[in-house]
């Protein structure tokens, strides 16, 4: 059996604004494993007047898989027992 291509998570593209993005942290500051994102979605911010500009963000809710670990997800990962890091990044200008 092949192993899977890793490609490093340093090194992300934004296919919406076309620039790369700086690396997100996705080690567990409790077990040093790797981070799994459990949601993501969409935020805007300064919507609500027309004198701020409108801000848009990908939110991601990281949570780590390690059943070791004191940060421990659980088995659903739509309904984590606890959540490691909300990580948001900026979609627009």
């Amino acid at each position: 059996m092949e192993r899977p291509i890793e490609i490093p998570i340093e090194i992300m593209q934004s296919e919406s604004v076309g620039k790369k993005i700086k690396p997100i942290e996705t080690i567990c500051s409790q077990c040093g494993a790797e981070l799994q994102v459990a949601d993501s979605k969409y935020v805007a911010t300064g919507d609500n007047s027309p004198d701020t500009e409108t801000e848009i963000f990908v939110e991601l809710t990281m949570v780590c898989p390690n059943i070791k670990c004191k940060s421990y997800a659980g088995a659903d990962h739509n309904n984590p027992l606890k959540v490691e890091k909300q990580i948001r990044n900026k979609m627009n200008k």
